[in-house]
Parts: C-alpha cells; structure tokens; sequence
C-alpha cells in the first residue's frame, strides 16, 4: 500500500495544492487536444489514426480534464470537491494502466495493421477513399516494396502498369493470357513473388502448354466493385483472353461498409461512407474497444443485428455479374474462385452471407464457379491443420497455403477447357 500512499500524496501536493505551475497546465491541455484533433481529421479524411499510447494519453487527459470542469461547476464543500478531483485523477490513471495493457494482448480487439505488429487503427470505412477509378495506380506502385509484418518480411516486385510482378509486354501471337482479379490473396500478401497464385499457376500450366502468361492485378483491401474498375482501366493494355475473379468473405463486409457500385460518382471519384461518430474513441482506447464488443457491436462497428448480410451478398452477386457480362462483350472467358477464409475452414462453411452469394451464382448458372472450400479438404487443408497454410496472426496464406490455391484454380481451368487449344504443347 506504500507505493499507492506515496502517489496519493504527491498528487494531492501537484493538484489540490496547485505545485504544478499554470504553463505546465497549458501545455498537457494544448497536447491533448492538438493530438485528439489531428488524429480526428486523419480518421475523418483517411480513414487512419496512429494507434500508440500517445493517443491514450490526449484521450484521458481530455476525459479527466472534462470531468474535473464539471465537478469545479457543482456547488459541492470545498474538501469535497478536492477529494472528488483527487479521486478522479487517480481513477483515470488506473484505468490508463488497464488501457495500455489490453492495448498488448495479442488478439484482443486488435486490428488487421495492429495485429501484425503496427501502430495503425484503418477504419472499415474511410480508408478507401483513395480507390478512385482516375486514379494513377501505376505512380504510386511501380517499383520495389517492403512487406513486413512480425511474422514475415519479403519484398514485392511492381510492374509498368502497377501491378505485382514482371512487366507486361505487347502480346505476342497465339499467347495466352489469364488475368487474375482479387485482394491481397491474389496480390500475394504474406509470401514472395514466386509463390503467389498467379505466380505459380503459370509455372504449372507452363508444364503443360506453350505461350502461357499470368497477370496480377490483385490489390490489398481491393473489392469486386474496384476490380470491375481496374479491369475496365487496363483491359487494353493486357488484352486478356480469360478473366479469373477472386473473391472471399471481406468482400460482404465491404458491400457492407462501402456499399456496391452506387460508391462511386459520375466523374469516378468515391462516395466514402463514414461510420459512427464514436470510431475516434474506438480507435483510442482498448476499455472502449471491449465495452463496445460487449454491448454487440463487431469488428465493422456494426450491431450484429443490424447487419444486413442479404443486401450486401445481393450487390456483390451485381458486381460479379457486371464482370462477367463486360468479359462477354469482350469475347473473353470468366472463371468465379471463391476462396475460404481462416474461418471459413474452421467453421466449414461460407461465413458473413458468402454461401448466399455462392448459391445465387449455382442458381443463374452463367459462368464456371470454382469452390474451394471442399477442393481444399481433398488437398488434405481442414479445420485441425489450418495454421500449417495461413498465418496465424495476420490470417492470409503463407507460400503452402497459396500452392494449394493455384493447384485447384489450374485444375479447375484445365477441366473447364478454358486454355487455347493452339497453347498446347
């Protein structure tokens, strides 16, 4: 009890007793208040805050400093109202110490970023303001990058149009050419260059036919509606002759929190939607981030019963469909692969509406679907081995995982006949 003896009395000395000195005052408030500010407009604009314990800090100094106004405004006894601000003070502290702890618990109400070992907290919501179909995707990818995460660490090799992998050439005669649409598990995200599924699945149908080419045109955190986009930007340039869409349970919550093609405007710019008021609070403190969970909320920050799972597998069954009919136009062949989750494989089913939007695509029967959650059991993937193929904090496949995924998509294109006859060797 001495420690707790010895920070009663000095706080009673610095606050009650006024020790510490009106700059001192100014200072903490100014702090608190600059960093809440800034870290509000980034959330609002990016969809981003620095999630560090500086930001816990503004957010309790603010908390304390709001509460002691309003016990300084009430008509109380004056050895009250010390106690009262006394006891504050002491409580905010406390539960700044839980807070910083929770903040370390692997797992818990952890973000995607923060999970990985990042100070980041990405709002469901804003972040993707900036996948705009004008935007110069090549600019801002070309080149070598860094993937690193506390669980592995590699580099990505970016082409001339942007996209992960070699540079794409004019093409040549009898060529064939597959275009693989998806998020990060078709960008590679948690394995090197040679191991991703477009990757790979050249190398296996390279053994097989003549003239074949991949091309990745994944994106991280990327959605069918913004592929649509992406294909029709670079249709030209890569002159596709099969068109193989990924997709996964994400992309629900993504119908979800951004909505289908109705998020873009005219001149093709988005139409962010924004999520609820209290996410800056979300994002500063773990207390909150466990109260709000307790009372019902999920990840999207969203009641579980006002998720409206049959609307969102409706618009990504459009945006699959606005795909498949563009590819037709363009006498190119579709192929649909939808890819389990982590979870999935432990639950053995679609979660989050995807089984809906697999079976209104069985029901319309207008192009090849390609399942693989059972293609996956046969390869001898289940619930009680899953952590051998995906990482277990950051939850994409690592470089087995993504060898079983292009084993089964190669398989399924073979078996469909969509290869070109003249490509065989």
């Amino acid at each position: 009890m001495k420690p707790i003896n010895s920070l009663v009395q000095f706080l009673h000395r610095i606050i009650i007793k006024r020790k510490i000195g009106t700059l001192t005052k100014v200072i903490l408030k100014s702090y608190a208040i600059i960093i809440f500010l800034i870290h509000g407009g980034l959330i609002m604009y990016f969809g981003i805050i620095i999630s560090t314990p500086f930001l816990s800090i503004s957010f309790f100094i603010l908390a304390s400093w709001i509460t002691i106004y309003i016990i300084k405004s009430i008509s109380l006894d004056k050895d009250l109202k010390q106690k009262l601000i006394l006891n504050t003070i002491l409580t905010f502290i406390f539960v700044f110490i839980i807070d910083i702890g929770l903040r370390y618990i692997p797992g818990h109400n952890q973000g995607y970023m923060e999970s990985n070992g990042n100070m980041f907290y990405f709002s469901a919501y804003r972040f993707h303001n900036l996948w705009n179909t004008d935007q110069d995707d090549s600019v801002e990818y070309t080149g070598i990058r860094m993937q690193e995460t506390n669980e592995f660490i590699y580099h990505e090799n970016y082409n001339n149009l942007g996209f992960r992998g070699q540079n794409i050439l004019e093409k040549k005669p009898k060529e064939c050419r597959i275009a693989f649409l998806g998020d990060s598990f078709i960008q590679g995200i948690g394995t090197p260059d040679d191991s991703t599924v477009p990757y790979l699945c050249q190398k296996i149908l390279s053994s097989k036919f003549n003239n074949i080419t991949t091309i990745n045109m994944g994106r991280m955190g990327s959605d069918p509606p913004a592929e649509f986009q992406l294909l029709k930007k670079y249709f030209a340039s890569i002159l596709p002759d099969v068109v193989v869409l990924t997709i996964n349970s994400s992309d629900i919550n993504a119908m979800l929190t951004r909505g289908g093609f109705e998020r873009y405007r005219n001149d093709g710019s988005i139409h962010a939607t924004i999520g609820p008021w209290w996410e800056i609070f979300y994002a500063s403190s773990f207390i909150f981030r466990t109260c709000i969970h307790k009372l019902g909320y999920d990840a999207l920050l969203m009641k579980n019963s006002k998720r409206n799972n049959i609307l969102a597998a409706k618009k990504l069954t459009e945006s699959i469909i606005a795909t498949y009919t563009y590819t037709k136009k363009q006498n190119v062949s579709f192929v649909l692969v939808i890819n389990p989750l982590k979870e999935d494989i432990k639950a053995g089913r679609f979660l989050h509406g995807l089984d809906m939007t697999e079976r209104s695509i069985k029901v319309l029967d207008k192009f090849p679907q390609i399942s693989l959650l059972k293609e996956f059991k046969s390869k001898g993937l289940n619930a009680d081995n899953s952590e051998k193929y995906y990482w277990k904090n950051d939850g994409h496949f690592n470089s087995k995982g993504y060898e079983i995924f292009a084993q089964c998509v190669v398989e399924h294109l073979i078996r469909l006949n969509e290869i070109k006859q003249n490509s065989i060797k």
